[in-house]
Parts: structure tokens; C-alpha cells; sequence
């Protein structure tokens, strides 16, 4: 593999398992340092990640690759794991939890924000509401996600739709979980959402 199948400087990392031994492959071969932000931080959760499943059950002896860039688009002829895949083309790209699921800790700069206001108010005093604010930065479904979610329809038929931009109006917004968030906070006492 070399960098002319991935131009953005991310390159698949090799993972190797024998015993109580990972071995993984030079990361400023993988992450290209001269690119700023590509820290390969990625790699580096999931290998923290691996190792504390592999304390918790023994896994058996590996070999596999992961990629660390947000778009896997190069064709590999094994599997690779990746955060981040093309749903037009897959290929041999298998999804893995995003970082901050692999490592709650990459979040501590939000952790103290959100422990500061939360230590405001004594948790006796809190009213009982869920409040959500936020952008609708997400494509509308292909489905009726309230069916999907009553297993009238399968899953799968909510992604069904690949769109280049994802276009916003009156009808589709409501097709998206957070335009149906917002909506069902008029109705549903205790739910406050909101866009800002």
C-alpha cells in the first residue's frame, strides 16, 4: 500500500496479535505528521481499546488493518477496519465505533465544562426534562423512522438513499431524528429540543 491509493496521507496500519504482543505498524508511515491534525489518535484508541479487551477474554492471534482517515475509499483486496466508509462502494471496509466511543477520556475537555454547569444546580433542584440543542447536520431517511423503529420496515431501508447534499425543507426535516426530536417536543411534555 503506499500513499499514491491514499492521497490524504492515511494509510491502512497493520495490527498484529501474538500471545500478549501487538505489534502495529510505524505511525508516521500511517499518519502522515507533516498533515496538520493527523495525530493518529485513532489508532492509537483503538489500540488502547484492543488490549483492554484482550485483558477481559484472551483473543486468539491476529493480523488485520485498520484506517484512521474519515473517507476509506482505496480498493483492498482483505478487510480493513475503519471508522468511516463510502456507502456506494464499501468494498472491504468494515465499521469499527468511532474514537471518542473507543475512548471516553478524548472528550475531557467537554467532561470539565459539563461538570462545572452540572455542579450549579444540586441534582434535588433539577426539573425533570430533556433538553437538546443543536444543528440538523444529519440526511433525511429513506423510511418512516417510526416505522423502522416498530420493525414495520427493516433498517437497512433507511439507507436506502445516498444523497450528495443533503437538502432541508418543511417535508423532510421531519424524516430526520432530530427534526423529529424537535417536532415531538411541542407534543411530549418533558422534551425541550431546539435548533440553534
Amino acid at each position: 500500500v503506499g500513499s499514491r491509493e491514499f492521497p490524504d496521507g492515511i494509510r491502512p496500519c497493520r495490527f498484529r496479535l501474538r500471545g500478549d504482543i501487538l505489534e502495529t505498524c510505524n505511525l508516521t508511515w500511517a499518519c502522515d505528521p507533516t498533515i496538520e491534525g493527523n495525530d493518529c489518535s485513532y489508532i492509537k484508541s483503538f489500540r488502547h481499546s484492543l488490549l483492554t479487551i484482550h485483558r477481559l477474554r484472551r483473543l486468539p492471534d491476529l493480523d488485520f488493518f485498520v484506517f484512521a482517515g474519515e473517507r476509506a475509499t482505496a480498493p483492498s483486496s482483505v478487510p480493513i477496519f475503519a471508522r468511516h466508509r463510502i456507502r456506494e462502494s464499501p468494498g472491504n471496509y468494515l465499521l469499527l465505533p468511532q474514537e471518542w466511543q473507543l475512548r471516553p477520556e478524548q472528550l475531557q475537555k467537554y467532561r470539565g465544562i459539563i461538570d462545572r454547569f452540572a455542579g450549579q444546580v444540586a441534582w434535588e433542584d433539577r426539573q425533570p426534562v430533556l433538553r437538546w440543542r443543536g444543528s440538523n447536520s444529519n440526511c433525511p431517511a429513506s423510511c418512516v423512522l417510526k416505522a423502522a423503529a416498530q420493525r414495520q420496515v427493516p433498517w437497512q431501508d433507511c439507507a436506502v438513499t445516498v444523497r450528495e447534499t443533503c437538502l432541508l425543507n418543511h417535508s423532510s426535516w421531519l424524516k430526520t431524528p432530530r427534526g423529529l426530536l424537535v417536532f415531538l417536543s411541542q407534543f411530549i411534555e418533558g422534551v425541550d429540543a431546539k435548533w440553534t
